[in-house]
C-alpha cells in the first residue's frame, strides 16, 4: 500500500484500502482499544505528517469504534 500510494498520492484510495485491511485485523484493533481505554496510548510512524498517515486513519477508527470517550492528539 505504501509504495502505491506514495506513487499515486492518491490519500483517499490508501484511507480505503487501510480501512479495508483493518477489517482482517480484529483481534490486533481490540487490543488497541483496550490498551488505549486502560490509559492511552502513542501510536507511531516515520510519516512527518499526521494528516496524511495511516495512524490517523487508524486513530480514527479507534475512535468510531469507542465513540467519543477517545481523544486524538497529534504530537
Amino acid at each position: 500500500m505504501r509504495d502505491r500510494y506514495k506513487a499515486t498520492w492518491d490519500y483517499a484510495w490508501l484511507t480505503r484500502a487501510y480501512l479495508d485491511r483493518l477489517k482482517g485485523m480484529d483481534g490486533a484493533v481490540s487490543g488497541l482499544l483496550d490498551k488505549a481505554a486502560d490509559g492511552g496510548c502513542c501510536l507511531l510512524c516515520f510519516e512527518e505528517q499526521a494528516d496524511i498517515c495511516h495512524r490517523s486513519i487508524l486513530a480514527h477508527e479507534v475512535k468510531r469504534r469507542k465513540g467519543q470517550q477517545f481523544k486524538i492528539e497529534h504530537l
